[in-house]
């Protein structure tokens, strides 16, 4: 699955989730500079196969782009898989928080694949429900992937799970990006992220617990 992003400030970036450009030197810069042994799970589905984390590498990706556009500034986002496609577009922090998403849910890591959901209801939250068939088919092809089934937690350790693989995994690369603190666009992505994200679950689960039905997750 591909990822392009744009804005009128910069080129146009295509990131494969999962995966780094050989020609994305300043991923690759980053890349080296993490602490590999508290990043990465320690049941990588990859064992040694991958030096590092495929979802840090794609949110690597990412960050290196909106590093220096501003919060505000217009920017758009383009997901891919096949002959599917989703455009998500906004100010930059909520494109940035939409394509961090992404590579959580769909890079081939798959610890994070069972909160594909949330990406959907991100984009119900900022009124872009797109196209919705893409959301059907990814599902169905994480399904047949089985990387859904990679982690299934119990129902009470699921806000506990994604806050860990956000704070692990994406924050641990904001540090290096954000240039000090002088740009406030990936802090705010998270931020963005991190919000929405927590009120998706504990609705669910309230839902859940009024009906006495299985909810979402």
């Amino acid at each position: 699955m591909l990822i392009t992003l744009k804005s009128a400030d910069k080129f146009a970036l295509s990131v494969e989730l999962g995966r780094t450009q050989a020609e994305a030197l300043a991923a690759g810069y980053v890349l080296n500079q993490l602490e590999w042994n508290d990043i990465r799970c320690g049941t990588c589905r990859f064992g040694t196969r991958f030096e590092h984390c495929v979802a840090v590498r794609s949110c690597a990706g990412i960050f290196g782009y909106f590093c220096d556009i501003v919060s505000y500034g217009q920017a758009e986002a383009i997901l891919v898989r096949g002959e599917d496609r989703l455009e998500f577009s906004g100010s930059a922090q909520c494109v940035a928080a939409f394509a961090i998403l992404a590579c959580m849910v769909y890079s081939e890591c798959g610890r994070a694949a069972p909160y594909s959901f949330l990406l959907e209801h991100f984009c119900r939250v900022q009124g872009q429900m797109g196209n919705p068939a893409f959301f059907r088919n990814s599902r169905n092809w994480l399904e047949r992937q089985g990387v859904e089934r990679t982690v299934k937690p119990d129902r009470q350790s699921w806000n506990e799970l994604f806050d860990m693989l956000l704070r692990r995994k994406v924050v641990s690369v904001l540090g290096i990006y954000d240039n000090g603190g002088l740009n406030d666009t990936l802090r705010n992505a998270c931020q963005i992220l991190y919000s929405i994200s927590s009120l998706a679950l504990d609705e669910l689960h309230a839902d859940q617990d009024a009906s006495g039905k299985p909810g979402l997750i």
